[in-house]
């Protein structure tokens, strides 16, 4: 029999309910220990991560319980119980190795580019989890840094000096007048780098160290931290985050945000033990409508038809008020296609099951995401209209990658909506993105009825 309390790692398909037996044996008061401590960090997770309800449920099962990850997916810590969520898309029995890194694949093509994790070649050799990830992230942007100047910042330096340097502290003057009168009290502001932002750096670094699986990312680590800039006494994070860089420093930007997140980290697990669990945790929705706002990106520019232009989060209102002081409402889709200045196409990426309908599998997408399309193209007099879902394992109906479509009369215009399902669940190299970029671009060349450029886009691959 293996306890609650030992420690133990498996992983969760976002979605799917799994027993807590499954994970580990628990006597009946460790369960419900295990219930509570999942509501509290359920909790806490939505409201850091601003998710509309909370990612882990619980319910009762075969005389304990079973538990459920929803909108999130990473490494996360329930007690004493570590736990790696796989996202929804990603098929039941997937290694551990293959859909993280099709996960920080497609992290790589959110806003939250540096968190791209795929420089070091040893990661399929190994059981690595999130942190190990993050840890290895941190390591380059150090690196970064530290081929830089060192941050300084200025302090109150407190001297005796026979000459006045900066301002003279008269109640110490008075009171060392008769021992030392010989030597001014000077008080004066100096650049060194005893300051919050070194601090946090030599605490991330030794508890990622503390955190890590991989011995060598942990050699990395505590290697680094002989060459960071010096400090005071021991590392210890600022009671107050984020920190803002000065920009003469902005090279070190990107380690101050990894350790950042670090310390925030620390909210999202229960202090039992040794010492507390830390995940990098992702809310899906949102890392899914950013990879799908920078694929149609990408997907635009391999057409390379310079009529065409694509614009995310193209806000604009549908809706005037009329009465005063009355606010508009406004619409605001992923990403607005272009055409010699018009809207030619309105994107917007949904991240369920394309055939998840109001009640039950009807074949078609919700009505609330088609309702929300429509008002985002008339609002942008678009007659042309896509939504782009996550290909769900199981979807058996509209999981199958084709173009369904279908059109909507409105006001003697005629408008067409069209509905695809993207296979996400093997995107491990820049190849398997570079094909799903070319199936989107075909996508869109259908849907504007356009034909790609190919000779540009041969001459820029050249």
């Amino acid at each position: 029999m293996i306890p609650l309390s030992a420690r133990a790692r498996t992983y969760l398909r976002e979605n799917d309910w799994t027993p807590l037996l499954a994970l580990t044996e628990a006597t009946t008061d460790e369960a419900e220990r295990f219930r509570e401590a999942a509501a509290s960090l359920s909790t806490s997770l939505q409201r850091d991560l601003g998710l509309r309800q909370g990612p882990l449920q619980t319910e009762p099962f075969g005389g304990s319980i079973r538990i459920r990850a929803t909108g999130i997916s990473g490494t996360l810590r329930v007690g004493h119980l570590t736990l790696d969520v796989a996202p929804k898309f990603i098929e039941p029995g997937t290694a551990h190795a293959s859909w993280q890194r099709s996960l920080f694949n497609i992290l790589g093509r959110t806003r939250n580019s540096r968190l791209s994790y795929s420089r070091a070649s040893h990661l399929s050799k190994s059981p690595l989890s999130f942190v190990d990830h993050l840890a290895l992230a941190y390591l380059d942007a150090l690196e970064t840094g530290l081929a830089t100047e060192p941050i300084h910042t200025y302090s109150l330096r407190e001297d005796r000096l026979p000459v006045l340097r900066g301002r003279l502290n008269i109640q110490r003057q008075l009171a060392s007048l008769f021992d030392r009168p010989h030597l001014l009290e000077c008080d004066f502001d100096e650049l060194n780098t005893d300051n919050a932002f070194n601090h946090l750096l030599r605490w991330a670094c030794a508890r990622l160290a503390l955190l890590v699986r991989d011995t060598v990312t942990r050699s990395r680590l505590q290697a680094m931290g002989w060459l960071l800039p010096g400090i005071s006494g021991l590392p210890r994070p600022p009671s107050q985050l984020p920190l803002v860089v000065p920009p003469q420093y902005r090279a070190w930007s990107e380690a101050i945000d990894i350790a950042s997140l670090i310390a925030v980290g620390k909210s999202h697990s229960l202090r039992r033990g040794l010492m507390s669990g830390y995940g990098l945790i992702l809310g899906m929705e949102r890392v899914f409508e950013e990879f799908v706002e920078s694929t149609v990106s990408q997907a635009v520019r391999l057409l390379a038809i310079p009529a065409l232009d694509v614009r995310r989060q193209d806000t604009t209102p549908y809706a005037e008020p009329t009465q005063p002081g009355m606010r508009r409402y406004y619409t605001r889709p992923d990403n607005v296609v272009y055409r010699e200045g018009e809207p030619a196409l309105v994107v917007d990426a949904k991240y369920k099951k394309l055939a998840e309908a109001e009640e039950g599998l009807l074949k078609k997408p919700r009505n609330s995401d088609v309702y929300q399309l429509v008002g985002s193209m008339t609002a942008h007099a678009c007659h042309r209209g896509l939504l782009l879902y996550p290909k769900i394992a199981g979807d058996v109906d509209l999981g199958d990658g084709r173009l369904r479509t279908w059109l909507v009369d409105a006001f003697d215009e005629t408008l067409t909506i069209g509905a695809l399902a993207l296979d996400l669940t093997d995107v491990q190299t820049a190849g398997d993105l570079r094909r799903l970029d070319e199936r989107i671009a075909e996508l869109l060349a259908r849907s504007l009825q356009v034909e790609r450029n190919t000779n540009r886009v041969s001459s820029r691959s050249a």
